[in-house]
């Protein structure tokens, strides 16, 4: 019965075959031969031992290893002829091939921000003082939207005023006020050329850093009612970033992690060195520079965002304070790791060389080699929070109130909390002191606290606020600073 049922099973299939390949199947004739049940080993349980010797033959003795039956090639008829007297040619039998099962591709994890990281990120990038900065980060957090960013020519116009009262005596003056334009032009998809400039505007108050020693980044240009604080040109694809001009430096996109307050900080890190706005030595808005800024993607996209490497250089720029004397080369390099939950670590490494170690201006200035700055610090922000902190180590780097350069240690922290809705409190705190084996700094000292409120109608760009810098700092005499607060309101446009 077990042969007889094989039997029917292959001619079922050879008709069903027929059918698929034949336009006019032909009847498929049963085998002549058969063999009988006597002929096939039998296991232990009384079942025959079979496998079949090839597709749809008959089964072959393991035992023997023999086929004793040969396996019968059915006859094909000829095919009928049509009703217009053609005759149908059948189609070609094909032998059945199994076809690779391919596997899906495995994919590289994507990170998806939720809804609040997307506002906390694009109100973190309002805030950053570098447009240059604000463009990468957002190509890096909208890969998507990279290939279809338009041409663009746009003015721009900062408004940043606040009024101070020092022991009742009260002020106005500008606080970083600005206008400028910038424009891109993509030549080829995801490729651009740029370029922008910057101009500082001092209209209300051109003596707004005589309040007091460190009290804001100084501007270069005071005195002016309009000095110019940046201008570049460059290219830019979604990996480099390559800037030539006066254009914010390496070392400030670790110092920025702090630098946040309106009115007061930026201190301690050594960005805004020797009363300027670090263009010379190349740790601020730095001057005749050139800047090569990457994206290295070779961290898990699901974790690591991409690993940021920024390098420049300058070349004989005036050494501040010191009369007649220049730098070297001057070589800035900065390294940023941030994770998909937005909190970053960083370092930044400045060094100005100085060739003429034995100038009597640069000997009497204080400086004993090269100017370097070194710079750690980190970073974290959500939704309704923001956390930052730096430490720095300054060597001819940074001056007193005297113009005295020194050697010495400095630390900021900056955090914020939204308190309700559009309310915004925060905190901070600067120190830096020249080392012990400094004496012509004197008693110098930068030791201040911050605490400030803010209301925002625009995240960062538009907004009112106050702050109290409670200061514990002193010049190099040994005279205490005197505590100050300011109210003010930064509108941005457009």
């Amino acid at each position: 019965m077990i042969i007889r049922n094989l039997k029917w099973l292959a001619a079922s299939l050879l008709l069903l075959l027929g059918l698929r390949y034949f336009q006019t199947p032909a009847p498929v004739p049963a085998p002549t031969e058969t063999r009988s049940e006597q002929s096939i080993p039998l296991l232990a349980d009384g079942f025959p031992y079979l496998l079949p010797d090839a597709e749809y033959g008959p089964p072959y003795d393991v035992a023997s290893n023999e086929v004793p039956v040969k396996k019968q090639t059915p006859q094909k008829k000829s095919p009928a002829p049509t009703s217009n007297g053609q005759v149908a040619t059948p189609h070609t039998s094909k032998p059945i091939v199994s076809e690779p099962i391919e596997l899906p591709k495995q994919t590289e994890e994507v990170y998806q921000p939720t809804p609040e990281q997307e506002i906390a990120r694009e109100r973190e990038r309002s805030a950053e003082e570098d447009p240059l900065a604000q463009q990468q980060l957002h190509n890096q957090e909208h890969p998507e939207e990279v290939a279809a960013q338009a041409d663009e020519l746009n003015a721009y116009l900062s408004a940043r005023i606040n009024h101070r009262w020092i022991e009742g005596n009260g002020l106005w003056g500008d606080t970083g006020s600005r206008m400028g334009i910038k424009g891109r032009w993509q030549f080829q998809p995801k490729n651009w050329l740029f370029g922008g400039a910057e101009a500082g505007v001092n209209l209300l108050s051109e003596a707004s850093l005589l309040f007091q020693p460190g009290s804001q980044p100084p501007e270069i240009g005071a005195g002016d009612s309009i000095f110019p604080r940046l201008y570049y040109l460059g290219y830019e694809s979604p990996e480099v970033m390559a800037v030539v001009g006066k254009s914010w430096s390496s070392y400030y996109q670790i110092a920025s992690f702090t630098d946040r307050f309106a009115t007061a900080g930026g201190d301690a890190s050594g960005s805004f060195n020797a009363g300027t706005d670090g263009g010379k030595t190349g740790t601020g808005r730095a001057d005749n520079v050139l800047q090569l800024r990457n994206l290295i993607d070779f961290f898990p996209a699901a974790y690591i965002k991409p690993f940021s490497l920024n390098i420049q250089l300058q070349n004989n720029e005036p050494i501040p304070a010191v009369s007649g004397a220049r730098y070297g080369i001057n070589i800035g390099i900065s390294a940023i790791l941030q994770t998909q939950k937005d909190y970053t670590i960083g370092f930044a490494y400045n060094r100005a060389r100085i060739d003429d170690k034995n100038n009597p201006g640069i000997i009497n200035a204080g400086i004993r080699g090269d100017a370097e700055a070194l710079l750690i610090g980190t970073r974290w922000f959500d939704d309704n929070w923001y956390i930052g902190g730096i430490v720095s180590h300054l060597k001819n780097h940074e001056t007193t109130d005297q113009k005295i350069y020194f050697n010495g240690t400095g630390m900021e922290l900056f955090g914020q909390y939204q308190i309700v809705n559009n309310v915004w409190g925060m905190l901070g705190w600067n120190y830096l002191k020249p080392n012990s084996d400094q004496p012509r700094a004197g008693d110098y000292l930068v030791k201040f606290g911050i605490v400030g409120l803010r209301y925002t109608l625009d995240d960062f760009r538009r907004m009112v606020f106050i702050e109290a810098r409670i200061d514990n700092s002193l010049s190099a005499q040994g005279v205490p600073l005197r505590d100050s607060v300011s109210v003010g309101i930064r509108w941005d446009w457009p």
